[in-house]
């Protein structure tokens, strides 16, 4: 830069003429750095950067271009020699400082120039954190900023007792069992406030049910400075208060409802709607429905929507024979709004067709199902009535329009059923399904000491019956049977068989010894009854549990729930017991009366004749029944 043969005549022109072209080449360009500065390329401050930068600008270009007394100064040197220097440190630092971030070895003696975080101290505790917008620590910050403020974490939520449903406001009304997600919702949206903050979790807090509390632990977040989040967690209190729903108010009121579904079955007993209730709880339905009555023949169920009526009817296609007819009434109307109040009814008439009943076909029926027997037995209801002729073991199926086109009734029913004993049998290789033919000699329990009258047929039971054993059917030889097909068909030769076995027959007393299941039931408005009507009853439905023990298909649809009594798992026990080791001499122990002990021998010396005696399986049970339901 200086020319050393210059600096031997030492003459202050030389200097600058040797210097001054090269400072306004580096000097001038540094204006770039306020730019950089301005347009935030550096984290600099521009006033900063522009008092250093101009005030060297000025200098080459303000004083020492225009002035001659700077020119012959020896003052210049020393200028140029300082700014030569201190620009030399100051971009070496740089260098490095840029060498040292951008790889991770670092030269011996280097480590100052490597980038570290400064830390500085909090404004109010004191503690080393690093620099943030509120200068403050984390814990000074919860301390000092609640950003839960404004949010409610005091309410109630509106539980109705009888249906168990809870409010949702406004006006919608939606189950939800104890700590479940529909129920978490619902508590969540009635926090206020809530919507100011992020939402980051919550739960529920376990409390004692009868404590009438719900807790919910929520945690939630917040930007309360720039780029400063705090986070916090806070529990909210739900006080449930009682309130009945508008459905339940108005099945406590009378004349309530908006539409009627009116179930009806022309059999002289209940077992049908015995089944139907069951299928009503299984799947739930009960809980549309404002009141349930019982009718002579049927069953009323009440709703306040029509739609409701419409799903029972199609619920009741799909799982029976049915045909269903509809009405309205008009209630009240607004001539100015154009708007009607109607109440619809739906009657649903069942076929008088049940399981085990002894059909007889009319002439024109047998003819459009190609010639069959006339004289059926049905096996098996659904929204199929099905069949079967009991001396050859075919099947037949009708649905629900080929009946109603030709509808016939059952010829007898269960109530007409007569106790035989097996004396002779004779099997088959005629197989269908759990079905056996079989030709049996059976005498009526009623002659067995009176006369030796025998009567010898075929049945479908050969599967179940030995020598000995009792059977029910139907005794047609002494029944007066009121039917003008019988007639028609014993002037074409086809005559009626004079005993028809349905099923065998299990001590009843025994079935409910070992009957370790029971079922819900629909709170119901009954009848004023008699005595006599209330036994009838009682003894139909002692006829359906048997039947649900004896029929696994009854069993798939319905729920069956465990009796918690620990005598009738003792009962159990012993049972199973008795069949492994096969001991017919076995003999109960009982902490009852002595007439209670003689009874309870009599069935075992029963059970010792029946090792097939029809059980549920503990394993097709449900737990924790509770009646109140």
């Amino acid at each position: 830069m200086i020319s050393f043969s210059d600096m031997d005549n030492m003459n202050p022109n030389n200097f600058y003429e040797g210097l001054f072209p090269m400072l306004q080449i580096f000097q001038t360009p540094a204006i770039l750095e306020i730019i950089h500065a301005i347009i935030g390329i550096v984290p600099n401050s521009p006033l900063t950067v522009f008092s250093q930068v101009f005030s060297r600008v000025f200098m080459v270009w303000g004083i020492c271009k225009f002035s001659s007394y700077s020119q012959a100064s020896y003052w210049f040197l020393i200028m140029s020699e300082m700014w030569s220097m201190s620009e030399v440190v100051r971009y070496l630092y740089y260098t490095l400082k840029l060498i040292c971030n951008k790889v991770d070895w670092i030269p011996f003696g280097w480590s100052s120039f490597k980038q570290t975080p400064s830390r500085i101290n909090c404004c109010l505790c004191g503690t080393l954190i690093q620099p943030n917008p509120s200068n403050m620590c984390v814990n000074c910050i919860r301390n000092e900023v609640d950003i839960t403020e404004g949010i409610s974490k005091s309410l109630t939520v509106n539980w109705c007792k009888k249906c168990g449903r809870y409010l949702l406001p406004p006006a919608k009304w939606i189950f939800a069992e104890l700590e479940s997600r529909d129920l978490l919702s619902l508590c969540l949206k009635k926090i206020k406030g809530l919507s100011k903050v992020k939402l980051i979790d919550a739960s529920f807090l376990y409390t004692e049910p009868h404590s009438k509390r719900l807790r919910i632990k929520c945690t939630v977040q917040k930007e309360v400075f720039v780029g400063t989040i705090l986070q916090q967690t806070f529990q909210v209190i739900y006080v449930v208060h009682n309130l009945m729903c508008p459905d339940c108010h108005k099945s406590e009121t009378d004349h309530t409802w908006k539409s009627l579904a009116q179930v009806r079955q022309k059999v002289p007993h209940k077992k049908t709607f015995f089944y139907l209730e069951q299928l009503i709880l299984k799947k739930n339905l009960h809980n549309k429905m404002i009141d349930i009555e019982e009718s002579p023949f049927g069953i009323d169920f009440f709703f306040s929507h029509r739609s409701h009526a419409k799903n029972l009817v199609s619920f009741l296609q799909s799982h029976f024979i049915t045909r269903f007819s509809s009405s309205k009434t008009l209630i009240s109307q607004d001539t100015n709004s154009n708007t009607y109040n109607y109440k619809y009814t739906f009657c649903v008439e069942i076929a008088p067709i049940c399981r085990d009943d002894f059909i007889c076909l009319p002439p024109q029926i047998c003819k459009k199902m190609g010639g069959i027997s006339p004289f059926l037995i049905c096996n098996k209801l659904s929204n199929l009535i099905h069949l079967m002729d009991f001396w050859t073991l075919k099947t037949y199926e009708i649905d629900t329009l080929n009946y109603w086109r030709d509808p016939f009734e059952s010829t007898l029913n269960s109530k007409y059923l007569t106790g035989y004993m097996v004396v002779d049998i004779e099997y088959t290789n005629i197989r269908l399904g759990k079905y056996m033919l079989a030709e049996v000699s059976v005498s009526r329990l009623s002659d067995i000491e009176n006369n030796d009258t025998v009567f010898i047929t075929k049945t479908h039971l050969g599967n179940l019956l030995n020598v000995g054993d009792y059977v029910l059917g139907y005794d047609m030889s002494s029944l007066n049977v009121n039917t003008d097909f019988l007639e028609e068909y014993e002037q074409k030769g086809i005559t009626v068989p004079e005993t028809v076995l349905i099923k065998k027959y299990y001590p009843k007393k025994l079935r409910r010894k070992y009957r370790n299941w029971e079922l819900k039931r629909l709170k119901m408005k009954e009848m004023e009854k008699k005595k006599a009507k209330m036994e009838d009853e009682e003894q139909q439905i002692e006829e359906f549990y048997e039947e649900i023990e004896e029929n696994e298909d009854i069993r798939k649809k319905i729920n069956l729930y465990h009796k918690n009594d620990e005598k009738n798992k003792q009962q159990e026990n012993e049972k199973e017991k008795y069949k492994s080791n096969n001991n017919l001499g076995m003999e109960l122990e009982s902490e009852e009366n002595e007439k209670e002990e003689n009874q309870d021998e009599e069935e075992v010396e029963d059970e010792s004749l029946y090792p097939d005696l029809p059980t549920v399986p503990i394993e097709e049970l449900l737990d924790k029944l509770n009646l109140k339901d």
